[in-house]
């Protein structure tokens, strides 16, 4: 069986705000600086715990960091780094939460899976897959019954569309019409198979089928420009009153966890397919007049600023073993 792609064509690149392209750019370059840095401290032993990166998916984070106002709320998954980011989490306090140090956004307690974020409406990233979709269908419900401005954005994989949480939550969405953007990252592996090896369905999009009531789309989650596109309007169905699901297609480039020997690809890792997004973000952006030295400017910026984090997490203290129950929000 051959997986479907995106049917969304991409959209005229004037059609896109130069501005708004370029910050998703610097948001996506940040995102690759970060999870390169994230990747090498697992590896020397300064992370510790599981780690899981999103290289090769970063056109999509970059364009919900340009979709996404202060009042949305966002769920993660295991991979979430980059969402969190984009959402407004500060770089230093990602750092330290995957550093296990006070400052982290979830004090130290949670690690690289388990963030969290009251002041930016980060609702926690965690690693079982699917019940996140779920926390997200209930919160938009409960937004819209206090009349709240803001939509709930949940991220997920492909794989959970495979548990009875997502076909549940597609059907309390579509029954009760709430502002929820249901955004899957098909990156082609769930955890170590290929999605053709067990998908018996050809898209996550194919499943959604069957919901009355929710929009869907699909998009090319390695085209910046696309994936602007498509989060855009996800968004703009969301907030008139939702539910949507967008299903964009990117490339995992990098094993399940860090540390996965990758036995099961025949590449053995990488781009696999070719595309780089940040490449093909950064053609596209020369295209439309901006030129080449602005981009490695925003580059080298972006990678300085992840550097400074980092150092300036380091420097914060561990978490003092009397303040156990900090941060805990029921018992």
């Amino acid at each position: 069986m051959t997986k479907a792609g995106p049917s969304a064509s991409a959209p005229a690149e004037d059609d896109i705000d130069q501005d708004r392209a370029l910050r998703a750019f610097e948001m996506m370059v940040t995102i690759r600086a970060f999870e390169e840095g994230a990747a090498a401290g697992y590896r020397s032993s300064e992370i510790p715990g599981a780690v899981h990166v999103s290289i090769g998916q970063e056109a999509i984070a970059g364009a919900l960091s340009v979709a996404v106002r202060p009042d949305d709320a966002l769920l993660s998954t295991h991979r979430g780094h980059g969402h969190c980011i984009a959402k407004g989490v500060s770089l230093e306090a990602v750092w330290a939460e995957l550093l296990g140090r006070t400052t982290g956004c979830s004090g130290g307690r949670g690690g690289s899976m388990h963030m969290f974020s009251a002041e930016h409406n980060v609702l926690g990233t965690n690693g079982i897959v699917g019940p996140n979709i779920s926390l997200a269908v209930g919160h938009a419900l409960g937004s819209r019954h206090i009349k709240h401005s803001g939509v709930t954005v949940v991220m997920f994989g492909e794989g959970a569309a495979a548990t009875g949480a997502f076909h549940e939550s597609l059907q309390l969405a579509s029954l009760w019409k709430v502002p929820v953007v249901l955004l899957c990252e098909n990156n082609s592996f769930t955890e170590f198979t290929p999605f053709e090896d067990w998908a018996t369905f050809s898209s996550v999009r194919s499943l959604a089928e069957r919901y009355r009531g929710i929009e869907l789309l699909q998009c090319d989650g390695t085209d910046l420009l696309a994936s602007i596109d498509a989060v855009d309007r996800a968004f703009e169905i969301a907030r008139a009153g939702g539910p949507v699901l967008l299903e964009a297609y990117a490339r995992r480039w990098h094993g399940h966890y860090e540390g996965d020997p990758q036995r099961y690809r025949a590449d053995g890792g990488g781009a696999g397919d070719g595309r780089d997004p940040l490449e093909v973000g950064r053609e596209q952006l020369v295209a439309k007049g901006i030129a080449a030295e602005v981009l490695d400017e925003i580059a080298a910026r972006s990678s300085q600023a992840v550097d400074d984090a980092l150092i300036a997490a380091r420097l914060a203290d561990e978490p003092d073993p009397a303040t156990v129950l900090d941060h805990v929000y029921a018992a």
